[in-house]
């Protein structure tokens, strides 16, 4: 209705794994847990190959991967998925389409970044421990002679994101993803801004504990 855009909410997107698991647990749920409160809608859909998504053989992300070595671009269809429950919520009024921000952990935060670059709509994006590099899992060994496994990372994407707020946050010892990836892609956005000559939002944290693949508890 007419008014119903003045009712709509800022909504933060949390793609992570399944629903219930986005929704549900403190290492995914981490910023939601702070915005929900102050009137953020949280949202979420399955990631490709998970929850409702996962079919025999292709679950999570041995599903990734044997479609990447097939030549199929998953995020496209993620994307164009996650799109149209966005138009929807907008449309009845539900969410706030000024108002938008996205992040995700590891896989997820994969998946938020890339969603960012697709939907000029986020405002920000926040990547925890995020893959970057799909070569660096372990699961797209396969797929090591498939071009299209590098124009889905994240490093073929920074024409779109150059200059958005983007946050990164990952562990020193990072070798699931590769702490080194993470610095990579980020740097790439730093001087891709310098040379748009427009100001860098880019932001990278790395920290020393916990090691490994994980985030601290009380990261949000």
């Amino acid at each position: 209705g007419g008014n119903a855009r003045a009712y709509s909410a800022p909504s933060l997107w949390l793609p992570s794994g399944n629903m219930p698991d986005s929704l549900t647990r403190g290492s995914f749920l981490r910023a939601g847990e702070l915005l929900a409160p102050q009137g953020y809608l949280c949202v979420t859909i399955d990631l490709p190959n998970h929850g409702s998504q996962a079919k025999p053989g292709y679950s999570n992300l041995t599903g990734w991967g044997k479609r990447a070595a097939m030549g199929d671009d998953f995020v496209a269809e993620f994307n164009a998925r996650m799109k149209q429950v966005i138009d929807h919520l907008i449309a009845e009024g539900l969410a706030d389409p000024e108002r938008i921000a996205v992040t995700g952990t590891s896989r997820g935060g994969f998946m938020a970044i890339r969603y960012a670059a697709f939907d000029p709509r986020m405002k920000c994006a926040v990547g925890y421990a995020p893959v970057t590099d799909l070569r660096r899992l372990r699961e797209f060994n396969l797929a090591l002679d498939v071009p299209g496994v590098d124009l889905m990372s994240l490093d073929a994407h920074v024409p779109e994101l150059v200059g958005r707020p983007l946050l990164i946050m990952i562990g020193d010892r990072d070798e699931r993803v590769g702490t080194d990836a993470a610095y990579r892609f980020a740097s790439k956005l730093s001087e891709a801004a310098v040379a748009a000559d427009v100001p860098s939002q880019v932001e990278l944290r790395i920290l020393s504990e916990p090691r490994g693949h994980s985030m601290p508890s009380s990261v949000g």
